[in-house]
């Protein structure tokens, strides 16, 4: 442990960093590779960050958290692989989060009409054929 720092947000939530540094590089095979070229390896953590983590991953191996996780593959990762197969999306055309978020947006517009329509279309099909 080297020091900890305390920063505050525009939003004025405050998270605090503790600072770490291995003084055992010298010699290790990896130490190219771990410390990216510099004598040791130094690295950031939050502590608050790590304790969600750990919360969230108590949340998902629960029983609860399991079913609620595997339903998650039925409700939203078909709907990002239609909007990157079917609209062709791969990547956002402009720059800046609030320039993405509002592409998002019009993306995610786009798909509920699409499936709107599609309803829509399906209820008249039964109408005309007598199904109810």
């Amino acid at each position: 442990f080297q020091y900890e720092t305390s920063k505050t947000s525009e939003n004025e939530y405050v998270s605090i960093k503790r600072k770490y540094s291995c003084f055992e590089c010298a010699g290790c095979p990896f130490q190219k590779t771990c410390a990216k070229g510099k004598e040791q390896k130094t690295i950031t953590i939050s502590l608050e960050n790590q304790r969600q983590r750990k919360e969230i991953r108590e949340r998902l191996q629960s029983e609860e958290g399991r079913k609620l996780y595997s339903q998650r593959k039925c409700d939203v990762e078909s709907v990002f692989g239609q909007i990157k197969h079917n609209q062709q999306f791969r990547r956002f055309s402009m720059r800046g989060l609030q320039k993405n978020t509002i592409e998002w947006g019009l993306l995610c517009v786009a798909h509920n009409c699409k499936k709107m329509q599609k309803a829509i279309k399906r209820n008249k099909v039964k109408e005309e054929i007598g199904c109810q």
